[in-house]
């Protein structure tokens, strides 16, 4: 760090998606560059936010309130050893 400008960039808890980091920065004299160097990033999603867990909770879902209805109407087949 060189006096109150910071040298380094957190960036936490982005949402999924396509992101463009851009620089510009300065010399020790002062002079600033004139393009601006650019970092193209992308941040995948978490395992819960992809559409195959969404449908794989709802498969799951679905068959244990299916089981349970059947359950709750005298079809419950539960054996004892």
């Amino acid at each position: 760090m060189r006096g109150d400008h910071p040298t380094f960039q957190v960036k936490e808890d982005l949402p999924p998606g396509k992101y463009s980091f851009r620089v510009i920065a300065s010399n020790s004299d002062g002079v600033w560059n004139d393009t601006a160097t650019k970092l193209d990033l992308s941040v995948a999603p978490a395992y819960y936010q992809t559409n195959w867990f969404r449908a794989l909770c709802a498969v799951i879902f679905m068959a244990l309130a299916g089981r349970r209805t059947s359950c709750v109407f005298g079809n419950c087949n539960i054996s004892s050893t």
